[in-house]
């Protein structure tokens, strides 16, 4: 069995949340790791079910992001070290002993900060390549309109579950052209659009939340209204993401 499952999972988890993304795309790593066959492997190690595991990395990834929205900080790193953990040993006993079974902590050097980021980017494009290739022919599900050329990542046709709440369906596409672009795009292809620039992010939708709405309470409408967001690819690929949450055709 691969020596590192686990690691790559304390890796994922400590991976940072650059500014300017949401807590969605938190819960699009949740979803990678829900379609991860690996995770099998250490919930059987654990002996305990997949959703609890998918539960304990949820709740320290959130917890965490109190602390610092955008995870570009020592207080964040050393919270989700230190609360994943805790979370997952509470889940089970075994934590320790799966540890250092298929963590391969023992084998491998201390990492650098710029080690572990270049293999959270790995694993994580690893990820995104099975996703990819499970969304590949679903664009025509997308009710709002589609940016030429642009390459669907992930599709979530029934909709995915942020912090207890049930957004629509939501598409991730990737492209190559620049943000002004794709925004000249979608100021014309949805012209009863609002649009709102915040921290680099692009965000389209018929009627924007307030702006003096606190976290969740924003969060809460956003994911359950359609709209189109754009903003750099949080794996610093050099490409930009265009996020998609629509109604059925």
């Amino acid at each position: 069995m691969e020596k590192s499952i686990l690691l790559a999972l304390s890796l994922a988890l400590a991976a940072p949340i650059y500014a300017g993304e949401h807590d969605d795309k938190i819960e699009m790593i949740v979803e990678m790791f829900k379609r991860d066959p690996q995770l099998k492997i250490i919930s059987s190690c654990l002996e305990i079910s997949e959703d609890k595991i998918i539960t304990g990395i949820r709740t320290s990834m959130n917890k965490c992001m109190t602390l610092d929205p955008t995870g570009d900080s020592e207080e964040f790193d050393q919270c989700v070290e230190q609360d994943r953990d805790k979370e997952l040993r509470a889940l089970s006993p075994k934590y320790d002993l799966c540890k250092a079974k298929y963590g391969g902590e023992e084998e491998d050097p201390q990492l650098s900060p710029e080690q572990i980021q270049t293999q959270v980017i790995a694993r994580m494009q690893q990820l995104l390549k099975r996703s990819k290739e499970q969304s590949a022919g679903t664009k025509d599900k997308i009710s709002l309109p589609i940016y030429k050329g642009a390459t669907i990542m992930m599709h979530f046709q029934d909709g995915m579950e942020i912090m207890g709440i049930k957004t629509l369906p939501v598409a991730s596409l990737q492209s190559s052209a620049t943000i002004e672009q794709i925004a000249d795009y979608y100021k014309k292809a949805l012209p009863n659009f609002e649009l709102r620039v915040s921290e680099g992010t692009y965000q389209f939708a018929k009627k924007l939340p307030s702006r003096h709405l606190n976290f969740m309470d924003f969060t809460r409408a956003y994911v359950q209204m359609p709209h189109v967001s754009i903003s750099e690819a949080f794996d610093h690929s050099g490409t930009r993401l265009i996020e998609i949450s629509y109604t059925g055709k």
